[in-house]
Protein backbone atom coordinates (compact mmCIF):
# COMPACT_ATOMS: atom_id res chain seq x y z
CA UNK A 1 0.00 0.00 0.00
CA UNK A 2 1.23 3.50 -1.00
CA UNK A 3 0.84 5.65 2.30
CA UNK A 4 1.91 9.09 0.15
CA UNK A 5 -1.08 8.14 -1.87
CA UNK A 6 -3.58 7.21 0.84
CA UNK A 7 -2.36 10.71 2.62
CA UNK A 8 -3.03 12.83 -0.91
CA UNK A 9 -6.26 11.68 -1.17
CA UNK A 10 -8.36 14.46 0.12
CA UNK A 11 -12.71 13.67 0.90
CA UNK A 12 -15.08 14.12 -2.23
CA UNK A 13 -16.11 17.88 -1.91
CA UNK A 14 -13.10 18.66 0.10
CA UNK A 15 -11.74 21.05 -2.14
CA UNK A 16 -14.31 22.93 -2.95
CA UNK A 17 -14.68 23.91 0.39
CA UNK A 18 -10.90 24.59 0.79
CA UNK A 19 -10.99 26.84 -2.70
CA UNK A 20 -14.09 28.37 -1.23
CA UNK A 21 -12.24 29.07 2.53
CA UNK A 22 -8.95 29.96 0.78
CA UNK A 23 -10.48 32.86 -1.20
CA UNK A 24 -12.09 34.52 1.60
CA UNK A 25 -9.09 35.03 2.63
CA UNK A 26 -7.92 36.73 -0.02
CA UNK A 27 -8.25 37.06 -4.20
CA UNK A 28 -5.68 33.96 -5.74
CA UNK A 29 -5.25 32.98 -9.46
CA UNK A 30 -5.63 29.16 -10.20
CA UNK A 31 -1.85 28.35 -9.36
CA UNK A 32 -1.66 30.21 -6.27
CA UNK A 33 -4.51 28.07 -5.13
CA UNK A 34 -2.67 24.92 -5.67
CA UNK A 35 0.66 26.17 -4.12
CA UNK A 36 -1.64 27.21 -0.90
CA UNK A 37 -3.36 24.20 -0.61
CA UNK A 38 -0.06 22.21 -0.80
CA UNK A 39 1.45 24.91 1.96
CA UNK A 40 -1.72 24.35 4.08
CA UNK A 41 -1.35 20.02 3.75
CA UNK A 42 2.50 20.54 4.31
CA UNK A 43 3.50 19.27 1.39
CA UNK A 44 0.79 16.25 1.52
CA UNK A 45 -1.47 17.30 -1.12
CA UNK A 46 -0.58 19.24 -4.41
CA UNK A 47 -4.15 19.44 -6.40
CA UNK A 48 -3.75 19.25 -10.35
CA UNK A 49 -4.54 21.74 -12.85
CA UNK A 50 -7.06 19.38 -13.68
CA UNK A 51 -9.03 19.59 -10.66
CA UNK A 52 -8.54 23.36 -9.63
CA UNK A 53 -9.68 25.04 -12.93
CA UNK A 54 -12.76 22.83 -13.59
CA UNK A 55 -13.85 23.16 -10.17
CA UNK A 56 -13.47 27.16 -10.63
CA UNK A 57 -15.19 26.40 -13.12
CA UNK A 58 -17.94 25.24 -11.48
CA UNK A 59 -17.95 27.31 -9.14
CA UNK A 60 -17.96 30.70 -11.44
CA UNK A 61 -21.27 29.25 -12.78
CA UNK A 62 -22.83 28.62 -9.21
CA UNK A 63 -22.38 32.30 -8.75
CA UNK A 64 -19.69 31.32 -5.27
CA UNK A 65 -17.11 32.87 -7.05
CA UNK A 66 -16.06 35.65 -9.75
CA UNK A 67 -12.81 36.25 -11.23
CA UNK A 68 -11.44 39.79 -11.60
CA UNK A 69 -9.70 41.51 -14.64
CA UNK A 70 -6.26 40.47 -13.44
CA UNK A 71 -7.32 36.47 -13.62
CA UNK A 72 -7.53 36.35 -9.44
CA UNK A 73 -10.38 34.51 -8.16
CA UNK A 74 -12.74 36.34 -5.40
CA UNK A 75 -15.46 34.93 -3.11
CA UNK A 76 -18.86 36.15 -4.11
CA UNK A 77 -21.55 37.21 -1.28
CA UNK A 78 -23.59 33.81 -2.07
CA UNK A 79 -19.50 32.42 -1.67
CA UNK A 80 -19.83 33.88 1.81
CA UNK A 81 -23.63 32.72 2.79
CA UNK A 82 -22.19 29.37 1.26
CA UNK A 83 -19.14 29.11 3.60
CA UNK A 84 -21.55 30.29 6.70
CA UNK A 85 -24.03 27.68 6.27
CA UNK A 86 -21.23 25.58 6.61
CA UNK A 87 -19.71 26.96 9.67
CA UNK A 88 -22.91 27.03 11.31
CA UNK A 89 -23.49 23.21 10.13
CA UNK A 90 -19.98 22.32 12.02
CA UNK A 91 -20.68 24.44 14.91
CA UNK A 92 -23.88 22.25 15.40
CA UNK A 93 -22.34 18.96 14.81
CA UNK A 94 -19.72 19.82 17.47
CA UNK A 95 -21.98 20.82 20.39
CA UNK A 96 -23.67 17.62 19.66
CA UNK A 97 -20.18 15.80 19.50
CA UNK A 98 -19.41 17.89 22.87
CA UNK A 99 -22.32 15.81 24.65
CA UNK A 100 -22.21 12.16 22.49
CA UNK A 101 -18.66 11.83 22.86
CA UNK A 102 -19.03 12.04 27.07
CA UNK A 103 -20.46 8.09 25.95
CA UNK A 104 -17.35 6.24 25.18
CA UNK A 105 -14.39 5.66 23.22
CA UNK A 106 -16.84 3.45 21.02
CA UNK A 107 -19.48 6.25 21.45
CA UNK A 108 -16.71 8.46 19.68
CA UNK A 109 -15.55 6.46 17.54
CA UNK A 110 -19.02 5.62 16.07
CA UNK A 111 -20.09 9.29 15.80
CA UNK A 112 -17.09 10.26 13.79
CA UNK A 113 -17.64 7.11 11.48
CA UNK A 114 -21.50 9.15 11.36
CA UNK A 115 -20.18 12.39 10.81
CA UNK A 116 -17.91 11.85 7.74
CA UNK A 117 -20.79 10.04 6.34
CA UNK A 118 -23.20 12.56 6.76
CA UNK A 119 -20.43 15.10 5.38
CA UNK A 120 -19.29 12.76 2.15
CA UNK A 121 -23.11 12.67 1.09
CA UNK A 122 -23.86 16.16 1.54
CA UNK A 123 -20.89 17.08 -0.23
CA UNK A 124 -21.75 15.10 -2.76
CA UNK A 125 -25.61 16.81 -3.08
CA UNK A 126 -23.42 20.22 -3.31
CA UNK A 127 -21.57 18.88 -6.00
CA UNK A 128 -24.68 17.30 -7.49
CA UNK A 129 -27.55 20.29 -6.83
CA UNK A 130 -27.79 21.92 -10.10
CA UNK A 131 -28.37 18.10 -11.66
CA UNK A 132 -31.75 17.60 -9.37
CA UNK A 133 -35.10 18.14 -10.53
CA UNK A 134 -36.63 21.23 -8.87
CA UNK A 135 -39.05 18.70 -6.97
CA UNK A 136 -35.63 16.54 -5.64
CA UNK A 137 -33.93 20.23 -4.85
CA UNK A 138 -37.51 21.39 -2.81
CA UNK A 139 -37.67 18.17 -0.84
CA UNK A 140 -33.73 18.39 -0.33
CA UNK A 141 -34.63 21.43 1.39
CA UNK A 142 -37.65 20.51 3.37
CA UNK A 143 -35.37 17.77 4.70
CA UNK A 144 -32.65 19.76 5.57
CA UNK A 145 -35.05 22.23 7.55
CA UNK A 146 -36.80 19.28 9.11
CA UNK A 147 -33.71 18.33 10.96
CA UNK A 148 -32.29 21.69 11.98
CA UNK A 149 -35.92 21.58 14.09
CA UNK A 150 -35.08 18.40 15.50
CA UNK A 151 -31.18 19.45 15.70
CA UNK A 152 -32.83 23.17 17.69
CA UNK A 153 -35.45 20.78 19.63
CA UNK A 154 -32.66 18.59 21.26
CA UNK A 155 -30.25 21.37 21.54
CA UNK A 156 -33.29 23.03 23.54
CA UNK A 157 -33.81 20.05 25.68
CA UNK A 158 -29.89 19.59 26.31
CA UNK A 159 -30.13 23.38 27.69
CA UNK A 160 -33.31 22.62 29.79
CA UNK A 161 -31.60 19.75 31.19
CA UNK A 162 -28.14 21.62 31.90
CA UNK A 163 -29.99 24.36 33.63
CA UNK A 164 -32.36 21.57 35.86
CA UNK A 165 -28.56 19.89 36.81
CA UNK A 166 -27.15 22.49 37.62
CA UNK A 167 -30.70 24.00 39.89
CA UNK A 168 -30.41 20.72 41.38
CA UNK A 169 -27.00 21.16 42.32
CA UNK A 170 -26.50 24.54 43.66
CA UNK A 171 -29.89 23.27 45.98
CA UNK A 172 -27.68 20.14 47.20
CA UNK A 173 -24.60 22.70 47.78
CA UNK A 174 -26.85 25.31 49.81
CA UNK A 175 -28.62 22.02 52.04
Amino acid sequence: MDIDRILASVPRGFSRLLILKMLKDRPMRGRELILEAEKLSKGLWRPSPGLIYPLLGRLLSEGLIEEDEDGRYRLTKRGEDVLSDVDALKRSIERQMDFLTTLSVTGKFLIFDVIERIVSISNILWENIEKLSKEQRARYKEFLKRELRRIEELEAREKRESVKVEGESKEESEG
